[in-house]
């Protein structure tokens, strides 16, 4: 389910772009492209695994997509090109912002944007020393979807030279490594339970949190995997984050990322029914059964005494029981 709504999401952004051209071309033309991207070295980490940032430059007014883009978009992507015997880990995003456009919620970031990608040797396992300088240049392809009052999407093909880059970019490497989420833990911010509840006539998943920094509770980002919320609705305040449900059908288990005033946490957990008995859409439909089941059986109570119906109910009762005449009848002629 949540791959083919992955894939529609995708399929009505190129719609759009399709069905705009002259929006399009209207802002191709136009000297430089919305957004810039590069990549540099950050370091090597004690494993031995050298650490990219990849800097994305967006002008003002233009977004590009967090990994779980909202409700349309595409997420930033990269696909390195690499020599044998090296590969690349998956691409990692610190905390998004938040965008509207319409009555669509969106996840990603304005302005600029450090990712990071980690590249590992084959021989990494226990070292801590550099790449030889022979297999550099690294070469990737950064792809990615611009948005401002119309989309782009874009592309750029990157180098990735050996040596250590200015500190300017050392600084904003360590800026954006300071918001990626970290798993959470009892001490700082915990996910004590993630119950399903109905309020009025629809349904929503309430998570309730503790530790130290439950209280600064600033926002909630869902995971790419977790479906069926409405994200205009999202709530969130301290030591609780309220997810309400496009439908009835609720997901068996949530997870994302919790944004205190002190970081970003990465918090998972399975969703509960409510303590206080059933809930969900089988229950919803049951319970207006009953109710009127229970109204046509008083009304038909009422029905019975009205003025009109009593001279019907002598008649309705001799004809169950039968007469007297009917019954002597009966008996004589069965001697």
């Amino acid at each position: 389910m949540t791959m083919w709504f992955r894939i529609v999401r995708v399929l009505l952004v190129f719609l759009c772009l399709l069905y705009r051209p002259s929006s399009l071309h209207a802002f191709l033309p136009a000297g430089d492209p919305p957004v810039r991207a590069d990549v540099f070295p950050v370091g090597y980490t004690p494993e031995g695994a050298l650490e990219v940032g990849v800097h994305l430059q967006m002008d003002r007014g233009w977004h590009v997509y967090w990994e779980n883009p909202g409700d349309a978009g595409m997420p930033v992507s990269i696909e390195w090109d690499l020599p044998d015997g090296y590969t690349a880990g998956p691409l990692e995003f610190p905390a998004p912002g938040t965008f509207m456009s319409g009555d669509m919620t969106g996840f990603g970031y304005d302005s600029e944007v450090v990712l990071f990608s980690t590249i590992v040797a084959a021989t990494a396992d226990g070292r801590t020393e550099q790449f030889p300088e022979e297999v550099f240049p690294f070469e990737a392809d950064v792809s990615w979807l611009a948005c401002a009052e119309s989309c782009i999407p874009g592309s750029a093909r990157v180098r990735l030279q050996a040596g250590t880059p200015r500190d300017e970019l050392l600084q904003k490497a360590a800026t954006w490594k300071s918001l990626l989420p970290v798993e959470s833990s009892a001490d700082a911010l915990q996910l004590d339970r993630a119950v399903l509840e109905q309020v009025k006539d629809r349904m929503q998943v309430r998570l309730e949190f503790s530790g130290a920094e439950a209280s600064g509770i600033e926002a909630f980002y869902p995971s790419p995997s977790l479906s069926g919320l409405d994200l205009g609705g999202l709530a969130a305040g301290p030591k609780h984050v309220v997810l309400p449900l496009t439908s009835a059908d609720a997901p068996s288990a949530v997870s994302g990322v919790v944004i205190t005033a002190g970081g970003a946490y990465e918090v998972e957990s399975a969703i509960q029914l409510p303590a206080s008995g059933p809930s969900g859409s089988w229950w919803s439909g049951v319970v207006p059964f009953l109710a009127m089941l229970g109204f046509s059986f008083v009304g038909g109570m009422l029905l019975n005494v009205m003025p009109c119906v009593l001279p019907v109910l002598g008649l309705k009762v001799f004809s169950l029981i039968g007469s007297p005449g009917e019954h002597g009848g009966q008996s004589g002629g069965s001697r």
